[in-house]
Formats: C-alpha cells, structure tokens, sequence
C-alpha cells in the first residue's frame, strides 16, 4: 500500500470585520475583496491571524484524529519546536504536519514523511519588484517569459516556503539561493480559488496525495 499524505484545508467564516492577513475579506463572499481598497487595522489584521492559525490547528486536530487516532487536545504537550523553530508532535516522532494560512484560508498537510505545505493568495499586484529580490537568474528568466508573470511568481513563492518549512530552516538566508533540488514538489493549483500552493516532500517519495474541503471554520 502506499504512503499517503492528507492534505485538508478550509476558509473561515465571514469575517464582518474585513480583516484579512493579506488583503480585506468581503462581507458577502467571505473572500478577499479586490486590491485598491482600504487595509484593514492592525488590530483586525492580529485577530484574522489568530482565527486562521486556530482553523489550522482546528485541520490538524481532525486528520490526527480520524486518520491516526491521536487525540491532539488531550495530549499533555502536543507541539513542541525544534530549534530553528519547526514545529513537530512531541511524542509521535514519525509523523510530521505542515500548516499554513493566507487571506482567510487555512491548510494543513499531515504524513509520515517530512514535508512542507505552503498556500499564498494571488495578490492582485506587480511582482517584478519582489520577483528580482527572492528569484536566481534562472527563475528570474522564467519568470520574464511567462505568459502571466504574476501567476508564475506566486509559484516559485510557494516552492521555496514549502521547501523552506520541509527543511525547517525557515527565511534564514537569501531567498534567491532557495532551489530546492533534493526535494520533491507537488503544485496544487486547483485546491484553493485564487491561491498558489505547493507542497515539498523528499526527493524519490512515490506516495498519494488525500486533498479535503473542510465546511467553513468559525474558531
């Protein structure tokens, strides 16, 4: 039987407030609202954080549960960190999980492998500021050919963060030096409306992704 890694993700709950870690979420839709709108406050913009990295442990929580039968709230210490700072299950050593959370969406990606999970809302912004500050020449090529410029960068934006939790090394060196060749990555372009997504996973990993819609979060 083979490996498989669970990835389940899901968006909150209308957020009347309009605070979004990235960019305002639209009473009505509960998505982001479009760019050239206000910012939400700071205050609002801490509160949305919070809401998503409780949907994120939310997600974990589940697949522990219904996959593994750990019942993560009752553990005595869950989550411990390593000494760059990547968490992992204090007690169940061969398992890893990966959250991540932009805008008002939250995904978690749990296995027994190492591995990164990273989702980023597709601003609607120029890149090419940011593209020339975290891509290598080689991406930078790329990325100057591609047919939508933006959507390329949110790509290579997602592969290095995934590769990046993966190793659990976090931003702590020039983003343009972040290649990722002794990794495997998956690109999930269809799992959540307007987010870029990738996950890494060991070079030679030759398993299944489990991919869920979880209904709304209200944390």
């Amino acid at each position: 039987m083979k490996d498989v890694i669970e990835i389940r993700w899901a968006a909150l709950e209308t957020w009347k407030e309009g605070a979004g870690r990235d960019e305002p979420v639209s009473e009505r839709t509960g998505v982001p609202e479009a760019a050239g709108k206000k910012s939400p406050s700071l205050s609002a913009r801490v509160r949305q954080g919070r809401r998503l990295s409780l949907l994120g442990r939310e997600l974990l929580a589940e697949i522990l549960l219904e996959k593994y039968g750990i019942d993560l709230p009752r553990e005595p210490a869950p989550i411990a960190r390593h000494p760059l700072g990547k968490p992992y299950l204090s007690g169940h050593e061969g398992l890893y999980f990966s959250i991540s959370h932009s805008a008002c969406w939250a995904a978690c990606a749990v296995g027994r492998i190492p591995l990164g999970l990273d989702i980023q809302y597709r601003k609607k912004k120029k890149t090419e500021l940011l593209a020339a500050r975290i891509l290598s020449a080689q991406e930078y090529a790329i990325y100057e050919t591609a047919g939508d410029r933006e959507f390329c960068f949110y790509d290579f934006w997602v592969k290095k963060e995934s590769y990046l939790k993966y190793t659990g090394e976090g931003i702590r060196r020039d983003l343009r030096t972040v290649t990722g060749e002794d990794g495997r990555f998956f690109f999930l372009p269809q799992m959540i409306p307007d987010c870029a997504a990738a996950l890494c996973v060991p070079a030679g990993w030759d398993g299944v992704l489990q991919i869920t819609e979880k209904a709304s979060g209200n944390v």
